[in-house]
C-alpha cells in the first residue's frame, strides 16, 4: 500500500514536470509537428485511407464474383390437410413433413458489363484526387505554420519596440523632472513627457496581449495542447531575392500547383462519370450458378438418418436496357453538364492561381521596396532622437521635439518589421502557389 502511495505519487511529480517543460519551437520543428498533429490534415489523411477503401470496394463489386450462403428450417406445428373424396372414399390426409431444412450457396460474376472497368478507373481517379487533397493540405498547412510563426515572431518585436518606447518615454520623464526641479523647463514640459510615459504603459500591455493571442493560435496549428508551454526561437530577418514574372514560374505552377492538379483530376473524374452514366445504355452478361441442399423429414426418423437431396443449376443472365422511361439518358446528360462544369472551372482556377502568382510577386517587390525604404528611415529617424535629446539637454528645443522624435523612431521601426513580416508571409504564399515539396521548403 505505501510502495504504492510512493509510486503514484513519482508519476504525479513527473506528469508535473513534463507538463511545465518549455517546448523549444523553431519554423522547422513547428512545421513538423504540425504535420504529424493538425487535426484538420488527420481528417484528410482518414480521407485519403477511406478513399482506398472505396477502391477496393468498387474493383470488388465491378469484377469479383459475389458469393452468398443461405440456410433455413422451419418446423410445422400443424401440418395442413389433404382432402380425397371418392365413391369408395372420403377423408383427408397430412400434407408434407413436419421438418423442412434447405441450405445453399448462390454465386454471380459478371462476365461483360459496361461500367465493369469504368467503376474501377473512377475509384482510381477519385484515390488520386484524394492524394492530392492531401498534398494540398499539407503544403497549405505548412503556409499557415509560417503565417502563425512569423506572428509570434511579429509580437515578440513589437513587445521589443514597446519596451524601448517605454524605457526611453522612462528616461525622458526623469530627466525633464530633473530640468523641471532646477527652473530649466516649464510645467508644460513635465506634463507632455509624462503624458508620452503614460501612454507607453498600455501599448506595452496590448503587444504582451497579442503575444498571447499569437502562441494560442500557432499551438491549434501545431494541434498541441493549449495549456503547453512553447518556446519560439528565431527572429524576422529580411533575406533578399530576386523576383519576377516569367515563363519559368508559370509553368512551375501549372506543372506542380496542387489545386490546379486537384481541378485536372476533378474535371477528369467528371469526364469518367458521364462515361460510366453512358455505358448503362449497353447489355450486361453475368454468369451464376446456384448449389441447394434439402431435407424434408418426420420426427419418426432421428436427424443423423435424414436424406438430404443437393442439387446444381448454372446459367448466363443477359440483360439488355430498351427502355427506363429516360431516366439513363438523363443521367448521363446530367453527368455530362457536370463535366462541361468542371472545365469552366478548371479554366478559372488556372486563371486565378496566375493572377495570384503574378500579384504575389508584384506584391514582394513592394515589400522589398519598403523594407529598404523603412530601414533608411528606422537610421535617420534614430539619429534623429539622438540629436533632439542633446537639444533639449541643453535648452536649445521644447518637449514637443522631443515626443515627436519619439513617436517617429517607433513609427519607423514598426514600419519596418512590419514590412519584413508582410515579406515572409508572402513568401510562404508564394511557395504553395510553385507547389513547393515540403523537402524543398525545409532544406531551402
Amino acid at each position: 500500500m505505501r510502495f504504492g502511495f510512493i509510486l503514484l505519487l513519482l508519476t504525479a511529480v513527473c506528469s508535473t514536470l513534463a507538463q511545465n517543460q518549455k517546448l523549444t519551437l523553431n519554423l522547422e520543428q513547428a512545421i513538423k509537428i504540425a504535420l504529424e498533429n493538425n487535426h484538420d490534415l488527420k481528417q484528410v489523411k482518414l480521407d485519403k485511407i477511406k478513399a482506398a477503401e472505396q477502391v477496393r470496394q468498387t474493383f470488388g463489386e465491378s469484377v469479383l464474383p459475389s458469393i452468398e450462403g443461405t440456410a433455413s428450417y422451419s418446423r410445422a406445428l400443424k401440418r395442413p390437410e389433404f382432402f380425397l373424396e371418392t365413391p369408395f372414399f372420403s377423408g383427408s390426409f397430412p400434407a408434407g413433413t413436419k421438418n423442412n431444412l434447405t441450405a445453399g450457396v448462390q454465386l454471380d460474376q459478371p462476365l461483360a458489363t459496361g461500367a465493369m472497368f469504368l467503376a474501377t478507373r473512377i475509384s482510381d481517379a477519385y484515390n488520386e484526387l484524394a492524394s492530392l487533397a492531401q498534398q494540398y493540405s499539407e503544403s497549405e498547412l505548412v503556409m499557415k505554420v509560417k503565417d502563425s510563426y512569423y506572428t509570434y515572431l511579429l509580437a515578440k518585436e513589437y513587445i521589443k519596440l514597446a519596451e524601448l518606447q517605454l524605457q526611453r518615454a522612462e528616461e525622458n520623464l526623469k530627466n525633464t523632472k530633473s530640468m523641471y526641479s532646477v527652473g530649466r523647463v516649464s510645467e508644460y514640459d513635465q506634463i507632455r513627457a509624462n503624458v508620452q510615459y503614460q501612454n507607453s504603459v498600455p501599448v506595452l500591455a496590448e503587444a504582451k496581449n497579442q503575444l498571447e493571442l499569437a502562441a494560442n493560435n500557432l499551438k491549434i496549428i501545431l494541434g498541441i495542447e493549449l495549456s503547453s508551454e512553447i518556446n519560439v526561437s528565431g527572429s524576422l530577418n529580411y533575406i533578399s531575392k530576386d523576383f519576377k514574372v516569367d515563363d519559368s514560374g508559370i509553368q512551375r505552377l501549372n506543372s506542380n500547383n496542387s489545386l490546379l492538379k486537384q481541378s485536372e483530376m476533378q474535371t477528369k473524374l467528371q469526364d469518367l462519370s458521364s462515361s460510366y452514366q453512358y455505358s448503362q445504355h449497353y447489355p450486361e452478361l453475368r454468369a451464376f450458378g446456384n448449389w441447394q441442399m434439402q431435407s424434408q423429414e418426420n420426427d419418426d426418423r432421428s436427424i443423423s438418418n435424414w436424406r438430404f437431396i443437393n442439387s446444381v443449376s448454372i446459367g448466363l443472365n443477359l440483360r439488355v436496357p430498351i427502355f427506363k422511361g429516360f431516366s439513363i439518358d438523363s443521367k448521363y446528360q446530367q453527368a455530362k453538364i457536370d463535366y462541361d462544369k468542371s472545365v469552366e472551372s478548371l479554366a478559372k482556377t488556372k486563371k486565378e492561381l496566375h493572377r495570384d502568382y503574378e500579384n504575389t510577386v508584384l506584391s514582394i517587390k513592394k515589400a522589398v521596396a519598403q523594407i529598404t525604404s523603412y530601414q533608411s528611415a528606422v537610421d535617420e529617424t534614430e539619429k534623429g532622437y539622438q540629436i533632439a535629446q542633446k537639444r533639449y539637454s541643453s535648452g536649445l528645443s521644447s518637449q514637443i521635439e522631443i515626443t515627436d522624435a519619439l513617436v517617429s523612431v517607433s513609427q519607423a521601426k514598426y514600419n519596418y518589421i512590419n514590412s519584413v513580416y508582410v515579406y515572409n508571409i508572402l513568401q510562404a504564399r508564394l511557395d504553395l502557389l510553385l507547389g513547393k515539396s515540403i523537402d524543398e521548403i525545409l532544406n531551402k
